[in-house]
């Protein structure tokens, strides 16, 4: 059995929350037996956008990085926070951290709900593939101020969650036929082609930086 813990915010509906917790389990259930590998040790939170920013910042390590750095951190995951349904971070230790924005899922249908939770798990079960989080926490330290990387780096490794956030669309349409969620939280249907043209660019930049370190 998985380790999942529920966490919501004291403000988080009641009957938001117990759907949750009614509908984690089968969700984990599911998408380990499509990807046939255990889920990672997973916290739920359901919280409001400030919630989740200051959750991702526990997350990230709040005493790392200056206190400018720590700021502009939570500043912007509360910026993602207010436009997104979930978010996935991987934390310091062994957990992941999946946040649910319940004011963005108070007024979803059951079945949408349980799609939410599949396409986050889905990005907590890539999380920990090898080498994954080491990938997620050094972009992490770049936004903190602690690691510096170059601009290829940068793009190569957002390359990778593009495709990451293919996989879990993907997954989440096979396990979740017909349940496509678009509303005012959502910019609109997964575009594929702006996908595949961000990994052209970012791979481009990559190639560029290798070059320029082989010339250097």
């Amino acid at each position: 059995m998985a380790d999942v813990v529920v966490e919501p915010s004291g403000l988080a509906p009641f009957a938001l929350v117990r759907e949750v917790r009614r509908m984690v389990g089968p969700a984990v259930c599911a998408v380990e037996g499509h990807f046939g590998v255990p889920m990672p040790p997973v916290t739920v939170v359901v919280a409001a956008r400030t919630g989740l920013a200051t959750s991702s910042l526990l997350a990230a390590g709040w005493r790392r990085g200056s206190v400018k750095a720590r700021v502009g951190y939570w500043r912007s995951s509360f910026v993602e926070a207010g436009v997104v349904q979930g978010i996935t971070v991987v934390t310091r230790t062994d957990r992941v951290l999946v946040g649910l924005n319940w004011r963005a899922l108070k007024r979803l249908s059951k079945d949408l709900l349980y799609s939410v939770l599949v396409h986050e798990l889905t990005h907590a079960m890539q999380a920990d593939r090898p080498g994954r989080r080491e990938e997620r926490r050094s972009l992490v330290d770049c936004e903190l101020g602690l690691e510096k990387h170059p601009m290829g780096q940068v793009l190569a490794l957002s390359a990778i969650n593009a495709l990451d956030e293919a996989e879990a669309y993907a997954v989440e349409h096979a396990l979740c036929p017909g349940s496509d969620r678009i509303d005012e939280y959502e910019a609109g249907p997964f575009d594929v082609a702006a996908m595949a043209e961000q990994l052209d660019e970012s791979v481009k930049a990559w190639t560029a930086a290798a070059l320029s370190y082989q010339t250097a």
